[in-house]
């Protein structure tokens, strides 16, 4: 990292990817969360500690070197030794370049769609083949300079359009480092927002891909992942993979193993509650179990989507509410939850309490 700042959710970045991140989106690219401030600062005690790290094992942060924008000649040129059977050192050198200039210079991934033929192609061109496995700061390279051009919204589309790019992504997303595997994640999600985008997405493999990135359990690839699922998740015929591939029980699984504090995978699961397959996975997982618990320990948005959850699950199988009765009996859940929760929690506890007094 050269330049640590820190944005106001309290996440560190590198200056010129966040700078850029806040140009296209007002999102927090970890979290998902919305900034009202916009703006961001030095983190002096992390640029001190990477300081005092490159000092001792002698390495250069290179803060001195300098980026000259490229023309449309120079970078035709670092395309063409990137895709040409050329050494991988000087293709590594090619792509690490053209990573910078797209980094430095937003005009560079302009110019990427209106003026260099199959730019796209040619820059992955490298990755398709066995040499993905072999060479990691090629990889790296490739993969961020993908993930700051689709930053830009009017990128998205073209990108998902091409096959080798979600193929790529995918192949990363099982082969790469645990830094490529995020990036990937992350890019995914960046382009899965574009509605168009979702059945490229969601008929490929990057699907169960996603949900094997999860199932490995890093948080920040598993926030970025299941962004990523739950968006293609609005297309009906996207949504039988990754749960055949065990995204619904995995998020699950995590929140019984307490890796769910913040309520994020409650969040995503709360999202596609209402999207055929999910609540019938949930049941036959007894989450409703789950869900009581979380209602009676938690408040605020947290104890907001476990309701509405539990309201969905019981809006489908009216078999449920004897659960629920016994819940009410025993602990007053919902009555408490009606008194003291969120708007949306109170309206939809006082529709549970109507049901209830159906039963008697």
């Amino acid at each position: 990292m050269i330049d640590p700042v820190v944005t106001a959710s309290g996440q560190n970045y590198e200056k010129d990817y966040i700078t850029d991140w806040l140009m296209n989106a007002n999102t927090c690219p970890h979290t998902g969360a919305v900034l009202s401030d916009l703006s961001v600062r030095p983190n002096l005690l992390v640029n001190d500690l990477i300081e005092e790290w490159c000092q001792a094992e002698k390495y250069d942060r290179r803060f001195n070197q300098k980026v000259t924008e490229l023309d449309i000649d120079g970078l035709e040129s670092l395309l063409h030794r990137i895709s040409s059977a050329s050494s991988v050192s000087d293709q590594t050198e090619a792509a690490n370049e053209l990573r910078r200039q797209i980094t430095n210079f937003a005009r560079v991934g302009d110019l990427f769609f209106s003026q260099l033929p199959d730019s796209i192609t040619r820059m992955l061109t490298p990755l398709s083949g066995e040499v993905f496995l072999s060479n990691t700061d090629l990889q790296e390279n490739i993969i961020t300079s993908l993930f700051n051009i689709s930053v830009n919204e009017k990128n998205r589309t073209v990108i998902a359009q091409n096959s080798l790019a979600i193929e790529v992504l995918t192949k990363s997303l099982w082969l790469g480092t645990d830094h490529k595997q995020r990036k990937s994640a992350s890019t995914l999600w960046v382009l899965s927002v574009i509605d168009s985008n979702k059945d490229n997405i969601g008929n490929s493999k990057a699907p169960v891909a996603l949900v094997h990135l999860i199932k490995k359990g890093d948080s920040v690839a598993t926030r970025a992942a299941a962004f990523a699922v739950c968006n293609i998740f609005t297309v009906l015929e996207n949504r039988q993979r990754p749960i055949a591939a065990g995204f619904i029980s995995e998020l699950i699984k995590q929140m019984r193993e307490r890796k769910d504090a913040d309520g994020f995978l409650l969040a995503r699961l709360a999202s596609i509650s209402t999207e055929t397959g999910v609540i019938e996975e949930m049941e036959n997982l007894e989450f409703i179990r789950d869900l009581m618990i979380i209602l009676r320990q938690s408040s605020g948005v947290i104890a907001q989507n476990a309701i509405v959850i539990l309201f969905e699950m019981c809006k489908t199988n009216k078999g449920r509410l004897g659960q629920l009765k016994i819940e009410e009996n025993q602990h007053e859940t919902f009555t408490k939850l009606a008194a003291q929760g969120t708007q949306i929690a109170v309206q939809t506890a006082e529709a549970i309490l109507q049901w209830l007094k159906t039963l008697g």
